[in-house]
């Protein structure tokens, strides 16, 4: 054991005298060695859905999945795999039924199709108790809080408007509804209850609690293309807006950065050049609110706001979508079967890369007093998945990344 840390230490001062960023591929998570401390692991039945994802809600009382039929939600014991509780999942006729767990795994949020319109929400306690369901033409998702559920802009068929709804009671809060000449709107919500919403030219920041404006400010649009999306740091403090303006030989992407009071931080505009350059949109923020990840084709950049300086550039492929990004790790999933994590400097430039040659689901976990004063915003909880003899394993880590450095 003391002589594998030694050669990881020795790769790491490798990579901090190298100019070349190192790329380490591993097999699997638990290769990182001392450095990952394994919580639990259970073998449970998980039947994937059509589309063939794995459909699971991590609860303070086990790990809830939903039947192949859709008409059952199990839940199993993170020790044993023993079935602690079952529960009706209402009156479901659908195989696309999807559920979810409120980030300190006290709430299940259940979701499916009822007809072509209609989509059925429903919330359920830790040990499965039904605490309402209700009709809606949109899609709920839960806000990083999980006090709240936010409605999500629908790409076909119309938009229901912006509607925000008490987790636990199903009460409807607020609700925004859009102008008729512009029907396109986005949003995003932060841990400390604020929602940035946009539409037609006007980018706005609400309190979730009952939908008090805290802010408007105007943005470049074009209302013949109007595309505009936006971020918000998980801490709330960075609310950033992205859009393509104009059309054919005339294209250009606009990208404005505010903080938390509606101050201009940054802003700058990029030719949009077709076959070359899409003007770069943005991925992410920071939890924390340090850092921007802008995409300009394959180019993958990370900025630091403050500065309004490029950190470094990656050139490749998979780089689409980000699942964390704090001050000290960047992670997504550039295949299905793949993760990768960017470990970061105090400066945000790349101290390490590591290839996983396995998903990880890396989610945000309740926050603790020592992560809170590491000033993280989220406690990175990683599921590994894994499939074993017929049925699926489930794996719970923590992974020191600061040793990674």
């Amino acid at each position: 054991m003391k002589s594998r840390m030694l050669i990881e230490l020795a790769i790491a001062t490798l990579i901090t005298m190298s100019s070349t960023v190192y790329c380490q591929k591993i097999a699997k998570i638990e290769d990182l060695g001392s450095r990952v401390e394994k919580l639990w692991e259970v073998n449970i039945p998980i039947q994937p859905n059509r589309q063939g994802s794995l459909m699971y809600a991590v609860l303070t009382t086990g790990i809830a999945v939903l039947s192949p039929e859709g008409k059952t939600i199990y839940c199993y014991d993170y020790n044993n795999g023993q079935l602690r509780w079952q529960a009706p999942a209402i009156q479901i006729n659908s195989s696309n039924g999807a559920i979810y767990s409120t980030a300190d795994g006290e709430f299940l949020l259940l979701r499916y199709p009822h007809n072509e319109v209609e989509i059925t929400t429903a919330i359920y306690t830790n040990d499965g108790q039904l605490l309402w369901s209700a009709l809606y033409e949109a899609l709920f998702s839960i806000s990083p809080s999980g006090n709240y559920l936010i409605s999500e802009r629908r790409l076909s068929g119309g938009s229901m408007p912006l509607t925000v709804l008490d987790l636990t009671s199903g009460n409807r809060l607020w609700q925004i509804d859009p102008p008729k000449s512009y029907g396109h709107w986005e949003a995003a919500s932060s841990k400390d209850d604020k929602i940035v919403y946009y539409n037609g030219g006007a980018l706005k920041l609400f309190q979730l609690s009952d939908g008090k404006l805290l802010w408007e400010r105007n943005v470049e649009f074009d209302p013949r293309t109007d595309d505009g999306s936006v971020h918000i740091s998980r801490m709330g403090n960075v609310i950033s807006y992205d859009a393509t303006i104009g059309i054919l030989r005339n294209k250009k992407q606009v990208t404005h950065v505010f903080n938390d009071e509606g101050e201009l931080l940054w802003q700058r505009t990029r030719p949009n050049i077709h076959g070359k350059s899409n003007g770069g949109r943005i991925k992410g923020i920071s939890d924390g609110g340090e850092y921007i990840a802008i995409k300009d084709g394959s180019r993958f950049s990370v900025y630091d706001i403050k500065k309004e300086q490029e950190l470094w550039t990656l050139t490749e492929a998979g780089l689409s979508s980000i699942r964390i990004f704090t001050k000290e790790v960047l992670i997504f999933p550039p295949k299905p079967q793949e993760t990768r994590s960017i470990t970061l400097r105090e400066d945000g430039t790349i101290q390490n890369r590591h290839t996983l040659n396995q998903f990880i689901d890396f989610r945000c976990g309740k926050e603790s007093g020592l992560i809170s004063k590491k000033e993280s915003t989220c406690e990175l909880a990683p599921i590994i998945v894994s499939k074993t003899d017929g049925q699926f394993v489930l794996s719970k880590v923590n992974v020191d990344f600061s040793a990674i450095k």
